[in-house]
């Protein structure tokens, strides 16, 4: 079966009514395909305590619910917003509402520093071309000497 079917195969998979979905498992391949995570990420957070699915008590396999899914939806959105893995740890596991807003409020501190870091290093960078030219003129004139 070519990627493209599958893929569709697998959103088709978890865009069911909600209600139909809160029972359902799905194995870790409709994942990789649905998500676009791979193998190793997932093992990843599984690792880190990000996520934890149960396990079919035959075969053994990991099975993953609704929850899981919505669960690494948001384990995604943070990264992509710049939260690192102790973050988005805290993030998920947090229930008070408090707590939250604050760990927002530290990460916009931390971004905001780090875009006047950015922005210094720019203005710094763009002097650059000025600083070693005088640097060029000023020892070719000590050769001379």
């Amino acid at each position: 079966m070519d990627r493209k079917k599958l893929i569709e195969q697998s959103f088709t998979a978890i865009d069911q009514p909600e209600m139909e979905r809160i029972g359902h498992v799905y194995n870790p391949g409709v994942l990789y395909n649905s998500l676009g995570i791979t193998r190793e990420t997932l093992r990843y957070y599984e690792k880190q305590g990000l996520i934890c699915p149960n396990k079919d008590r035959k075969s053994s396999y990991r099975e993953f619910t609704i929850l899981d899914i919505f669960r690494l939806m948001a384990i995604d959105y943070y990264k992509k917003h710049g939260f690192a893995i102790g973050e988005i740890k805290e993030l998920i596991n947090q229930d008070d509402i408090s707590q939250v807003h604050e760990i927002f409020s530290r990460k916009q501190c931390q971004l905001k520093k780090r875009v006047r870091a950015l922005e210094v290093n720019g203005r710094t960078v763009g002097t650059g071309s000025v600083v070693y030219k005088e640097f060029i003129r000023t020892s070719s004139s000590i050769r001379h000497l």
